[in-house]
C-alpha cells in the first residue's frame, strides 16, 4: 500500500479501524444473538429433557393403569363367570324345583279328583242305600200296618170266639 501521503495513509488506517470496529461491533452483537439462541436452545433442550422425563413417566402409568384395566378385566371376566354360573345353578335348581312342584300337584290333584269321584260314588251309593231303606222302612210300615191290622182283626175275631185268651196275647203283642 503506497499511498501519497502520510494523511492519507492515516485516514486510510482509521477509516480500516472504523471498518474493523464495526465488523467486531457486528460480531459482537452476532455473537450476543448465537449465545442468546444457544441460551434458548438450551433451555428448550433442557424443558425438553423435562417433559420426556414427564411423558416417560406418563407411558410407564398408562403401562401400569393398562396392565391394572387388564388384570380388572380378568377379574370381572371372572367374577361375571361366576354369576352365570350361580345364576344358571340357581335357574336349573328352581325349575327342577318347578318341575317336580308340577308334578306333586298334578298328583295330589289326581288324587283328589279320584277321591272326589270316590266319594261322590259313595255320595250317589248311600244316597241310594237311603232310598233304598226309605222304601224298605216304607214297605216295613206298611208289613206292620198290615200285620196290625191282621192282628186287629184277628184279636176281635178270637175275642169273640175264645173267651179272654187272645186278648191277652193282642195285648202283650201291641
Amino acid at each position: 500500500l503506497k499511498f501519497a501521503s502520510l494523511e492519507q495513509q492515516s485516514t486510510f488506517l482509521v477509516a480500516e479501524r472504523d471498518d474493523a470496529t464495526r465488523v467486531l461491533e457486528e460480531t459482537r452483537e452476532r455473537l450476543d444473538e448465537c449465545k442468546h439462541e444457544l441460551q434458548t436452545a438450551l433451555d428448550f433442550r433442557s424443558e425438553n429433557d423435562h417433559l420426556r422425563l414427564q411423558l416417560e413417566f406418563v407411558q410407564r402409568d398408562n403401562r401400569d393403569l393398562e396392565a391394572e384395566r387388564e388384570d380388572m378385566k380378568e377379574e370381572f371376566a371372572k367374577r361375571i363367570a361366576r354369576m352365570q354360573k350361580v345364576y344358571q345353578d340357581e335357574t336349573q335348581t328352581l325349575q327342577q324345583k318347578t318341575t317336580l312342584y308340577k308334578a306333586q300337584l298334578e298328583k295330589k290333584t289326581s288324587t283328589m279328583e279320584k277321591k272326589k269321584a270316590k266319594f261322590a260314588a259313595q255320595v250317589i251309593l248311600s244316597e241310594r242305600r237311603a232310598q233304598d231303606c226309605k222304601r224298605l222302612a216304607h214297605e216295613k210300615d206298611k208289613e206292620i200296618q198290615q200285620l196290625k191290622r191282621q192282628m186287629e182283626m184277628l184279636c176281635t175275631t178270637s175275642q169273640d170266639e175264645l173267651p179272654g185268651g187272645l186278648d191277652r196275647h193282642a195285648a202283650h203283642a201291641s
